[in-house]
């Protein structure tokens, strides 16, 4: 009895395409639907990328905001972010769908990770929520002793500078619960 072999075919779809029919996309609750940029086609130094090593960009532009999630009286609490801010977003975070021929991602609200004022500088990350942004520290290249650390012997830093804050959770409604750190 000859053994035989099947290859096995697996057809994998970077985002759920919805039908055309549809002309218009509302997000439920505190949902956002965010219009993305795509994956990097090119690395930082001009190398052409193939599709599977390429990255996709985790920020983009809001196109629709949900009503709001229903908050401790039932009503609907408005989302804090509104359409047309550029977001960046958890990297793994929502649903990828396209929509009339451009790639989105679904997304709530807690998964923004912050507004940016320039799409293209990340240093204007203004965090969402109770999120602080912090610049870490140099990673230090010599030991006390002065032994010259490389590569891998040098040790991650896990202290920085805090470069910007949210304006913390929501208490309720558009309240605010602040924080106690100052940049």
């Amino acid at each position: 009895m000859a053994a035989t072999m099947r290859a096995l075919r697996v057809k994998a779809s970077a985002a759920t395409a919805l039908p055309q029919q549809y002309k218009s996309v509302t997000p439920y609750g505190d949902r956002l639907l965010v219009k993305t940029g795509g994956a990097e086609t090119e690395s930082a130094g001009g190398i052409l990328l193939p599709t599977s090593a390429a990255q996709k960009d985790n920020k983009g532009t809001v196109v629709q905001v949900g009503a709001g999630a229903p908050g401790k009286d039932g009503k609907a609490v408005p989302v804090g972010i509104k359409a047309g801010a550029t977001v960046m977003y958890s990297q793994f975070a929502g649903t990828e769908v396209e929509f009339e021929g451009d790639e989105h991602v679904l997304l709530k609200e807690a998964d923004v990770i912050g507004t940016l004022a320039d799409a293209d500088d990340d240093a204007s990350l203004q965090p969402t929520d109770d999120r602080v942004l912090i610049k870490v520290s140099e990673a230090a290249e010599k030991t006390d002793a002065g032994l010259i650390l490389t590569g891998d012997a040098l040790e991650k830093p896990s202290t920085g500078d805090v470069v910007a804050v949210g304006p913390g959770n929501r208490i309720d409604g558009d309240k605010r619960a602040g924080s106690s750190l100052k940049v």
